[in-house]
């Protein structure tokens, strides 16, 4: 399954993630793409939030530290950035199996293209942020192709 929504504001960015975060059961792996300030923290920080995260301030691009880890509720949330991995024998060395491998919790990856060789496409949500036709439009693709993953999506709706 493959959806497109139109973001025309930060705002609306924000409340789609946190549509996508209520709606997903963890576990959950959720691989993020787009360029440089396309909006995949400030989507991450909806998904923390959607998910049940309280301290919405805390969730920053983990570019330098690589992974961060976050309470959401008394469940894990792992916002991830491997925007400097390019090699996926280096995630190997992340013990990625942390924030993969989840039994109750949800994770965001940033610049994924090193984890995907690692990877079924079933075992996560893949979303994809480009531009739009004006400075603050987004378009956020969300391709589906896990069972668990289509389930929650028929949930989400952007108001």
């Amino acid at each position: 399954m493959h959806c497109e929504f139109v973001s025309d504001s930060p705002e609306t960015t924000r409340k789609l993630g946190c549509r996508l975060g209520a709606a997903i059961s963890a576990p959950g792996i959720i691989l993020l793409e787009g360029d440089l300030g396309a909006g995949k923290t400030l989507l991450t920080k909806g998904i923390y939030e959607g998910f049940g995260g309280n301290d919405v301030d805390s969730v920053v691009s983990p570019s330098y530290t690589l992974v961060h880890h976050h309470d959401a509720g008394g469940r894990s949330f792992y916002h991830v950035d491997l925007y400097r991995l390019e090699n996926p024998d280096h995630v190997l060395g992340l013990e990625y199996e942390d924030f993969l491998y989840l039994q109750t919790g949800l994770t965001v990856v940033e610049w994924p293209r090193s984890l995907r060789e690692l990877m079924a496409p079933e075992d996560y949500l893949d979303v994809r942020i480009r531009p739009g036709e004006s400075q603050t439009d987004r378009i956020i693709e969300i391709k589906i192709s896990g069972d668990r993953y289509l389930k929650a999506f028929s949930c989400v709706e952007v108001a």
